[in-house]
């Protein structure tokens, strides 16, 4: 997904850049987060400290098993997946606006369309399997199609990645970039650097796991 620029209050010692974000010595003292702490919110939307580490999770095991002995590769990683989450708060408040929604039938047609790719019942056995519940999936279809809307209605346009040629790109770069100017995008920096070191410490603690078998 292509990145922005987030429209927040300066943290002490975080630089915003075209497409990156980076964090340097906030909140250090922050205590163990909650799982329903808030670590992200744009208007109604949030996203919780269990959510962004489910997401993590997720995004974690589409990489390679020595991805996170880098230090520098894992917090690269973490700050992409902030900036990504931050912009789908910010188009789903977007959503909110323009008032849109994703009918039940909308949503079924969707499944159904997913579920052909699969032989009767798989779909549901290959959520299993990678730890995603029925639920969990459906919920993320939905949000998909609510943010393919959105765009579909601003930019009169395709979701970016079907797109063809810079063109379209950069159509959606400007919107983006024009979109998060309207909403107030706020980040708990205390619980985000608790999470960051957490994170590291369990992926080194995987490494070794798999290194002594």
């Amino acid at each position: 997904m292509i990145t922005f620029l987030l429209n927040i209050s300066l943290c002490a010692g975080l630089l915003l850049s075209a497409g990156a974000l980076i964090l340097s010595g906030c909140g250090k003292n922050a205590p163990p987060p909650r799982e329903d702490e808030v670590l992200i919110q744009v208007g109604n939307s949030v996203f919780t400290a269990k959510e962004f580490q489910r997401s993590f999770d997720q995004t974690a095991s589409n990489y390679s098993a020595n991805l996170f002995r880098n230090r520098q590769t894992l917090q690269d990683v973490t700050y992409r997946l902030l900036n990504q989450l931050a912009e789908e708060l910010i188009i789903l408040e977007r959503a909110r606006e323009l008032q849109l929604n994703v009918t039940v039938a909308e949503l079924q047609a969707a499944v159904d369309d997913f579920e052909k790719d699969f032989p009767e019942g798989q779909l549901q056995t290959s959520l299993v399997e990678s730890g995603v519940s029925l639920s969990e999936w459906r919920a993320s279809l939905k949000k998909r199609l609510l943010i393919e809307k959105v765009i579909a209605a601003d930019l009169n346009t395709d979701w970016p990645e079907k797109s063809q040629g810079k063109k379209a790109e950069a159509t959606y770069t400007n919107w983006i970039g024009e979109l998060k100017k309207s909403y107030d995008v706020k980040i708990n920096w205390a619980l985000w650097e608790t999470m960051s070191k957490a994170f590291g410490r369990e992926q080194i603690n995987e490494q070794q796991k798999e290194s002594a078998h």
